[in-house]
């Protein structure tokens, strides 16, 4: 994840066929209560809960390097 140029936040996340992007006007500081739906909905390619909780740790640690409350 990376500040925008124009604003807000892009993530990225890929795995070994697929990469999607999403945008964040203003992202929350946690994502603990989004489900698979929702990630699915923002990136295709999530397909497990697994990529589910490793998005959710990263987001964690990345939002902190990036100084997002």
């Amino acid at each position: 994840m990376w500040k925008s140029k124009d604003g807000g936040y892009i993530a990225r996340f890929e795995t070994s066929d697929r990469l999607n992007f999403t945008w964040f006007a203003n992202p929350p500081s946690s994502i603990d209560h989004v489900d698979i739906s929702y990630l699915q909905g923002r990136l295709p390619n999530v397909e497990t809960e697994f990529q589910v909780k490793y998005i959710k740790m990263k987001f964690k640690k990345i939002a902190r390097q990036l100084g997002i409350n």
